[in-house]
């Protein structure tokens, strides 16, 4: 679905950025050491600024409050901009809310959001390929 919205996009003329969110919370760690404070700043930044940001598979990836912290930052600064942000997530509404009241909030503002609830779609990768 994701990686659908995002081709879709680029064809529209978009400039759009697609995450898996392991892979983006495994670039975030990668940011960290003695020589990279600058580098988490960096992407956190590349990230506020593209002009779609896709975020594949929100909360597979190891919740830790330092994760949490990151995603809240880069979701809260969006919301500000209102740049559009795509976020699936296989995660009912209320573990979303247990894990970040503040993402929950973000995701959920009806006044800049479109919420869409997938359940009960039959999952494409359980069905057989022609």
């Amino acid at each position: 679905l994701a990686r659908g919205i995002a081709l879709e996009m680029i064809e529209q003329g978009w400039v759009a950025r697609y995450w898996s969110s392991v892979n983006l919370t495994a670039v975030l760690h990668s940011t960290q050491g003695p020589q990279a404070t600058d580098r988490l700043t960096d992407v956190i930044n590349e990230n506020i600024n593209e002009q779609l940001l896709i975020l594949d598979d929100f909360g597979v990836e190891t919740i830790t409050p330092w994760v949490i912290s990151h995603y809240e930052w880069l979701l809260d600064k969006r919301w500000d901009s209102l740049a559009p942000t795509v976020i699936t997530t296989n995660l009912p509404e209320k573990e979303i809310k247990a894990i970040s009241s503040r993402i929950h909030s973000r995701m959920t503002d009806l006044g800049v959001s479109q919420w869409r609830d997938m359940a009960g779609i039959p999952d494409y990768r359980r069905q057989a390929r022609r």
